[in-house]
C-alpha cells in the first residue's frame, strides 16, 4: 500500500437497488442524494462523488439482488452424481439467495456441479442449515454458489440475515 493509499477514506459500498437507484450520504454532512445508475450496471462499479457541502468521495456501486454478509462459519459439502467430492469448508460470506464458502484441499469443483453445503449459525440456537448448491464462480479455493431451491428464503436464514441471530 502506498503512503497516499494509507490516508485515504475507505471505499463505501453502496447498494443498487431493482429499480437502478443507490443513495448515497455524505459521511461529512450526512446529506443523502438518490442517483440512478442503472446505466452502469454493465461498467466498473466506482464512483467519485462531491457533495454540495465540497467533500469529495469514492463509493462502490453494488448492484447484487439481495445483501451479502461476511461470515467465519464452518461447514462440509458434498457434491451430486458425477462428482461425489466432499470435504470440509468455511461459509465466508452468506445471502437470503447463496454462499461463497472456501476450502482448504484442493478440489476438482466445476462451475455448474450441484451439491449441498451443511453449516450452523453463529447464533444463539446455532441453527444447522442444509442448502442445496449450483456452483457459480471459482477463484482459487473459494467457490461462489447459488442456491437452487426456488423458495430460496428460509425463515431462520433470513432472520439470522437481518438481525444476526
Amino acid at each position: 500500500m502506498s503512503p497516499d493509499a494509507a490516508n485515504q477514506p475507505p471505499i463505501e459500498k453502496v447498494f443498487v437497488n431493482a429499480e437502478g437507484q443507490a443513495t448515497i450520504v455524505c459521511a461529512n454532512c450526512n446529506t443523502p442524494k438518490v442517483f440512478n445508475v442503472l446505466h452502469l450496471l454493465n461498467r466498473p462499479h466506482y464512483l467519485k462523488v462531491k457533495c454540495y457541502c465540497g467533500n469529495s468521495f469514492m463509493v462502490k456501486l453494488d448492484f447484487r439482488q439481495c445483501y451479502r454478509k461476511e461470515t467465519k462459519l464452518s461447514g462440509n459439502f458434498t457434491m451430486l452424481p458425477p462428482s461425489l467430492e466432499r470435504g470440509v469448508c468455511v461459509v465466508i460470506d452468506l445471502s437470503l439467495t447463496g454462499l461463497r464458502f472456501q476450502t482448504i484441499a484442493s478440489h476438482k469443483l466445476k462451475i455448474g456441479q450441484r451439491g449441498y453445503v451443511d453449516f450452523d449459525l453463529d447464533n444463539k440456537k446455532k441453527t444447522h442449515i442444509r442448502k442445496e448448491i449450483i456452483i457459480r464462480k471459482i477463484e482459487g479455493n473459494e467457490y461462489g454458489c447459488q442456491f437452487t431451491e426456488d423458495e430460496s428464503f428460509e425463515k431462520e436464514l433470513g432472520f439470522y440475515m437481518r438481525f444476526g441471530g
